[in-house]
């Protein structure tokens, strides 16, 4: 029965190697971004008598990977961001014990402090031998707080099934052994807690508004229909659940809901379905009956969007992990996973292309049944005499091989060498410069929408259709217009990657006064000059100009490359600064995303990359556009002219 634990006094006994793991773990506490749909089963109503727990991930970070840790008092395998090993999405360690979560923003608190959510999990994974274990572990950081907001769902050895839905110094614990709490044998989670729902005024209408409650009730939708026809089994919740777009019968993987009719449509949004544009992995844990071997509990671990990649089975006694499933900077099997799904997707990024979808995965559903058979075979055997360590090792390698090259065989096939390209229009930030001349930079117009310049440079102004840089200051000028969308992984109103164009009409810097700059970037806090990365414009000698990238904060580096041009620039160039917060941005540490800058004078057919993209500080983000001048701009026709400023989410290049 369910039950609500919160902190009320200091307990006496806490074991010291879970004090030490959170210890090691403070200095990682940012919140984590992701918004996942899970399913604890009860072993009471699986086909074999043993319990299930499914996870699809929900996140920014495309780039998953397994890892393998024996850093605890068990070994663990889980899933994480590539190259992250602070935060643990999901997994399960050699004592049978597995653990997942979804966000649950609703079990709010004033702590914000200790382990987050994936924080939480690693400590669980390296001390927890049951679910019994878990809840001692909450009950102890119940006293010292933690930055948790989530469902954690979790398996054992002994037939334990449960839900906690833990917030930073209390949590509720829901069985699915109870009747009381699951009367269908099972409990679905999405992005909101029952715990909140059932303390709100109008309990009724919160849950029908509630975020996510589309995937919550396809999951229990799913999971209730199935059950009135026959128990849940393994294969069951990875095809028909973690592949699931609203039973769209395109997919081999799903059966459809409606057997009558056929397909209408040839794209669905699938932003809110179980496997949504945003599902960047997930696992189904498969555990073992009590008295069975702890080590035979299997993840089945999808890397990448569930709908375009492949089950492989891991183990946590098999001490290490396929090359394929955890490679340098990102797996291969992953990255397969990510290329196979962009040519079955629109340009948003959003609508699921479905006219080759029956080829797909039909295709990654055979190798994934076979894979699933041989598994299968083994197990009767290995219940009998459990295996070794290099046995798992080398049937989890092998799995992933024929993954990896069944991924690789169906994106040679689908590449496509002449894509349609979209127009990069210009979203939110246009700025043109037709306004009649001596027009203040805070006075013009943004044609694409409602943001404008914070003012100041009042000694620069319009001229000719172009914003005229001329200044008889030496002092820095630097200027800001908000972003929207802004370039970030969380939060509200935001795109993961944006690119700032600025089209130069042309320069004349020829003062005798060296250093001249012009610098256009983005910022992540304009007020308190936390600049971001940017191209600088710098006179480096009486005859020519430097063109740079650089970027601010620590685990952030400039670009190494540079191009000169002359300080009387007569032709027309276009710059692109291009940022993306995904690209090596494993969730933690100081680096996080990456920005590259190109340039292209009017008569060159293609645009030219400032030699190797540099990265960006993780913590900071494009909120708005950054223009700074600095140097002296007095000498007689000396200038340097704005024809435009924009912003797109769409490369322009």
């Amino acid at each position: 029965m369910r039950r609500i634990y919160q902190f009320c006094r200091p307990t006496a006994f806490v074991v010291v190697v879970i004090c030490a793991i959170l210890v090691a773990t403070l200095a990682f506490t940012a919140s984590d971004c992701q918004a996942c749909t899970t399913v604890v089963v009860s072993g009471k109503v699986t086909e074999d008598g043993r319990p299930l727990l499914w996870k699809n991930r929900d996140a920014w970070q495309r780039q998953n990977e397994v890892l393998w840790d024996d850093t605890g008092v068990f070994a663990f395998v889980g899933v994480a961001n590539a190259e992250a090993t602070q935060r643990i999405r999901m997994g399960t360690n050699t004592a049978g014990f597995c653990i997942e979560n979804s966000v649950s923003r609703d079990l709010a608190s004033s702590v914000e402090s200790g382990p987050s959510n994936g924080e939480l999990i690693g400590i669980a994974l390296r001390t927890c031998k049951s679910v019994k274990d878990f809840q001692s572990l909450l009950d102890r950081t119940n006293e010292v707080g933690r930055s948790t907001r989530g469902n954690f769902g979790v398996i054992d050895a002994y037939g334990g099934a449960m839900m906690f839905e833990v917030g930073p110094n209390s949590y509720a614990a829901f069985d699915a052994n109870d009747p009381d709490d699951a009367p269908l044998g099972y409990i679905v989670r999405a992005n909101f807690s029952e715990t909140a729902i059932e303390s709100d005024d109008e309990p009724v209408t919160r849950r029908d508004s509630a975020y996510s409650i589309e995937r919550y009730t396809r999951a229990d939708e799913l999971c209730s229909r199935r059950l009135a026809s026959g128990p849940i089994n393994l294969q069951y919740l990875l095809t028909a659940v973690a592949r699931d777009v609203a039973g769209c019968p395109a997919s081999a993987f799903v059966t459809p809901l409606s057997r009558s009719g056929e397909l209408v449509v040839t794209s669905i949004n699938t932003g809110k379905t179980l496997n949504r544009c945003n599902t960047v992995s997930a696992v189904v844990f498969h555990g073992v009956k009590p008295g069975e071997s702890p080590t035979l509990t299997t993840m089945w671990t999808l890397l990448g969007e569930p709908m375009f990649t492949i089950a492989v089975p891991c183990w946590a006694k098999q001490g290490g992990v396929a090359p394929q499933a955890n490679g340098r900077g990102a797996s291969e099997l992953c990255e397969r996973a990510v290329s196979l799904r962009s040519t079955h997707y629109d340009f948003s990024g959003k609508r699921l292309d479905t006219r080759r979808l029956q080829v797909t995965t039909r295709k990654l559903l055979d190798v994934e049944k076979e894979l699933m058979r041989q598994v299968d075979l083994e197990m009767a055997r290995w219940r009998i005499s459990p295996p070794s360590g290099e046995t798992l090792r080398r049937i989890h390698e092998s799995a992933a091989q024929r993954a990896t090259e069944t991924l690789r065989t169906l994106c040679e096939d689908s590449f496509d060498p002449n894509p349609p390209k979209p127009e990069a229009v210009p979203i939110g930030i246009d700025f043109t410069f037709d306004e009649p001349g001596g027009t203040l930079l805070g006075a013009t117009s943004n044609v694409a929408g409602t943001s404008v310049w914070d003012g100041g440079l009042d000694d620069c102004a319009v001229a000719d259709g172009v914003f005229r840089i001329r200044r008889n200051k030496t002092s820095a000028a630097n200027r800001y217009v908000d972003l929207s969308p802004r370039i970030r992984v969380s939060g509200y109103d935001l795109t993961y990657q944006g690119y700032l164009v600025v089209q130069v009409r042309g320069w004349n810097l020829r003062g005798k006064t060296i250093g001249e700059e012009v610098r256009f970037g983005f910022s992540s806090q304009g007020e308190n000059n936390f600049q971001t990365a940017g191209m600088l414009l710098r006179r480096t000698s009486d005859n020519e100009v430097t063109l740079s990238g650089i970027a601010f904060g620590d685990g952030s580096t400039s670009i190494s490359s540079t191009k000169t041009f002359p300080a009387r620039q007569i032709t027309p160039v276009t710059f692109v600064l291009a940022m993306d917060k995904t690209k090596g941005n494993p969730g933690e540490g100081d680096a996080g995303g990456a920005y590259e800058i190109f340039f292209r004078e009017q008569d060159d057919e293609t645009f030219t990359p400032l030699g190797q993209p540099g990265t960006t500080r993780r913590s900071r983000n494009g909120n708005q556009i950054h223009l700074r001048t600095a140097g002296l701009f007095a000498a007689r026709d000396e200038y340097f002219d704005i024809d435009r400023i924009y912003f797109a989410t769409i490369s322009p290049l």
